[in-house]
């Protein structure tokens, strides 16, 4: 989970993208955001999705 942790906030939200639609999205306040950019199947249009990250040392209050 040190990979995750890595990402410091700047000024700025900013994009660790890896190339293929996945994108890790870091805010000014060390929020973290996962999106995914795709295209829809029957029409081709450009599509993206956004989920929440949970901090991984919060995993017992979920339980």
């Amino acid at each position: 989970m040190d990979s995750f942790c890595a990402p410091k906030a700047r000024e700025h939200p900013y994009l660790l993208a890896d190339g293929n639609g996945l994108a890790l999205r870091v805010g000014p306040t060390s929020t973290k955001t996962w999106l995914l950019r795709y295209r829809r199947p029957a029409t081709g249009k450009k599509a993206s999705s956004a989920s929440a990250c949970r901090d991984p040392s919060h995993q017992k209050f979920l339980r």
